[in-house]
């Protein structure tokens, strides 16, 4: 197996390639934040209430 040196790492083309797209602006980030937020908190909301008419019904 061959040694890892200095070069290989220092290699930019031997890294993980660069993101694709530039940062995102701030406010569609915070959008996104946000929408995942509130499905989360939809989806516990709505198994919380499942296990709630499934342990006391009606």
């Amino acid at each position: 197996m061959p040694a890892i040196t200095d070069a290989m790492v220092s290699d930019p083309s031997r890294g993980a390639p660069p993101p694709a797209d530039p940062k995102r602006p701030l406010w569609r980030r915070l959008l996104w934040f946000a929408l995942l937020w509130a499905l989360g908190v939809g989806v516990v909301s709505a198994v919380a209430y499942g296990i709630r008419l499934w342990i006391m019904p009606g």
